[in-house]
């Protein structure tokens, strides 16, 4: 599955979340509680178990097929990686946002 249609499945599967949610006037606690089924046992459960305050989170970015192989082929061309190119060209574009202000 190429990342376009990642994205359009997980645009979709949010979607129909929220307008069911929406359509039955659920909470998003409502919502969630529905999820968790009764059948859990949560009394020996930590709170904080996992949480680690200065983890790094990756978010996840998703591109048009078309921008996606831009990007492989320019990087190629320039012996890096995609992330760095990206990263590159990002910080270029916030310099000329920042001179402009």
């Amino acid at each position: 599955m190429n990342s376009a249609n990642m994205r359009q499945a997980h645009e979709a599967d949010c979607v129909s979340t929220a307008t069911i949610a929406v359509y039955l006037g659920l909470t998003a606690f409502a919502l969630l509680s529905m999820a968790v089924s009764e059948g859990y046992d949560f009394s020996k459960g930590e709170r904080g178990k996992f949480f680690r305050k200065n983890a790094k989170l990756n978010l996840p970015v998703y591109l048009d097929d078309e921008i996606q192989s831009y990007l492989q082929e320019r990087a190629k061309s320039k012996g890096v990686a995609v992330a760095q190119l990206v990263n590159e060209m990002l910080r270029q574009d916030i310099k000329l946002i920042e001179e402009v202000k």
